[in-house]
C-alpha cells in the first residue's frame, strides 16, 4: 500500500483505538457506552464489586445474563474496583488518565468526592473528554432531584401528549428519556472528540435528561405558542395531520400515513372510498384537522371490514404509507429486519440471543461483520484492561479492597 492509498476500511468503526472508561449504570449510560462499543470503542466497564449494576440481576436471564444487562452491554469490557477504597480509587484515577472519554451517571458530586470528576482528572489528561448524564444537569436546584425516566417523561411534558384521547397521561413503552439521553451523550462526545482533533483540548459534557427529552417535543413547543393551547393526547394520532393514525382491521392493527393531499387522494382509492374526496368536510388539511373525529369514525368502521393483509396489498397498490402494527417477536423475524440484519446473535450458555446492532449502514462499505461478543462478566477483564491501558501487571489486591 503506498502512502497515498486510503486505509482499508472494514464494518463502520470509527472509533477503533479510543478508549472509554464507563463508570455508568442503569440504562442512559450503558446505553451511550454500548453505542460506542459499537462503533469500535474500547469499553472498559468498572463496577464496584459490592455495589455492581443493578441491571444485572433483572429477570429473566439467559444463563448467567440478565436479559437487560446482555442488551446494553455487549462487547465491552469488565474490570471490578470499590471506589470507596484508596486501592480502587487509585486504580480508577489510573484509567481515567489513559483514557479518551470517561462517562458516568451517577448523582451530581459523586464523581468528584471519588476524585475522579473532572477538574481531577483533566489536570493530568487534558485531552479527556468527561461526559456526566443525569436527571436534571450537574448544577442548580434542579441538579439534587432524583431522576428515573418515568420522573422525565412526566415533567419534561413528554406524558402530556402521550396517551389516548381523554384519557390519563401515559408513560411510552420504552424508557425514552433514559435512552434519549444516551443518544445525545454518543452525538456529544462524537462532536467533542472531533473538536479535540484541532485543539488536543478535551471537554466538560452535561447532559441532561430533562434537557434531552424535552427538546424532542421540537414542534409541539412551537404549536402550543402559536396556537395558545397545550396539545392533548390523541393515542396514535398525529397533532396536526389528518388522518394519521392507527386502525383495527378485523385480525389486528395497521396504521397509516396520510400526510400529504396527494396520499389523502391515494388512501380513498384504496378503500374504495373517493366519494369522501367531494365532502366539504375534507377536502383540504384544514378542514380534516376541523372534521377529524368524523373522519376517524369513517376510517375505524371501513378498516374493520378486512384483514392486515388485505389492506396492506390495496394500501401498498395505490402508494398509500402504511404497515402492520408489530409485535416484538414478529418484528425479530420480519423479513426488512432480517434483510438488513437489524438484529445479531450474542452468545449465552443457554444458546443465541439477538440484540440490536448499531443502526446506521456505511453503504460505502456495507453491513458490518456479524459480532457475537457477549456481555461480561463482573471483573472478568481486569487483567488483560491494566496490560492494555497501563502497560503493566495487575497486583492481586488491586482495586478490590
Amino acid at each position: 500500500m503506498s502512502e497515498t492509498d486510503p486505509m482499508p476500511r472494514v464494518g463502520m468503526k470509527p472509533f477503533s483505538g479510543i478508549k472509554i472508561l464507563d463508570l455508568t449504570h442503569a440504562l442512559a449510560g450503558p446505553f451511550a457506552t454500548q453505542l460506542l462499543a459499537d462503533l469500535g470503542a474500547d469499553v472498559v466497564k468498572l463496577e464496584n464489586p459490592n455495589h455492581q449494576d443493578f441491571s444485572r440481576s433483572i429477570p429473566p436471564f439467559a444463563g448467567d445474563h440478565s436479559h437487560y444487562f446482555l442488551a446494553i452491554n455487549h462487547g465491552k469490557r469488565s474490570i471490578a474496583a470499590d471506589l470507596r477504597t484508596e486501592n480502587g480509587r487509585r486504580l480508577a484515577f489510573e484509567l481515567a488518565a489513559k483514557a479518551d472519554v470517561l462517562i458516568e451517571n451517577f448523582r451530581p458530586g459523586a464523581v468528584d468526592r471519588m476524585g475522579l470528576g473532572h477538574e481531577a482528572v483533566s489536570a493530568v489528561n487534558p485531552a479527556l473528554i468527561h461526559c456526566s448524564i443525569s436527571g436534571f444537569g450537574q448544577e442548580g436546584d434542579g441538579s439534587k432531584r432524583p431522576a428515573y425516566d418515568i420522573v422525565i417523561q412526566a415533567m419534561s411534558g413528554f406524558m402530556s401528549v402521550t396517551g389516548e384521547h381523554d384519557g390519563a397521561p401515559l408513560r411510552s413503552g420504552v424508557s425514552i428519556g433514559d435512552m434519549v439521553a444516551g443518544l445525545y451523550a454518543v452525538q456529544a462526545i462524537s462532536a467533542a472528540l472531533y473538536e479535540r482533533e484541532k485543539t488536543g483540548q478535551g471537554a466538560a459534557l452535561d447532559v441532561s435528561m430533562f434537557d434531552a427529552l424535552a427538546s424532542m417535543l421540537s414542534y409541539y413547543v412551537t404549536l402550543a405558542q402559536v396556537s395558545g393551547r397545550s396539545p392533548q393526547p390523541n393515542g396514535s394520532r398525529h397533532a396536526t395531520i389528518v388522518p394519521l393514525g392507527s386502525y383495527r382491521a378485523s385480525d389486528g392493527f395497521i396504521v397509516v400515513a396520510a400526510t400529504t393531499d396527494a396520499f389523502w387522494r391515494n388512501l380513498t382509492k384504496a378503500i374504495d372510498r373517493e366519494d369522501l374526496l367531494s365532502d366539504r368536510r375534507f377536502v383540504d388539511l384544514a378542514s380534516r384537522q376541523e372534521h377529524r373525529e368524523e373522519l376517524a369514525k369513517i376510517l375505524e368502521e371501513t378498516f374493520l371490514q378486512r384483514s392486515v393483509a388485505d389492506w396492506t396489498e390495496s394500501l401498498d397498490k395505490h402508494d398509500v404509507p402504511n404497515g402492520p402494527v408489530l409485535d416484538i417477536l414478529s418484528l425479530i423475524d420480519n423479513p426488512v429486519a432480517v434483510e438488513r440484519q437489524l438484529f445479531r446473535p450474542v452468545e449465552t450458555t443457554v444458546g443465541d440471543v439477538m440484540v440490536t446492532r448499531y443502526p446506521v449502514i456505511d453503504r460505502s462499505i456495507g453491513l458490518p461483520e456479524e459480532r457475537r461478543d457477549t456481555a461480561p462478566a463482573l471483573g472478568e477483564n481486569r487483567a488483560d484492561v491494566i496490560r492494555d491501558w497501563l502497560g503493566r501487571e495487575p497486583a492481586v489486591e488491586e482495586g478490590t479492597t
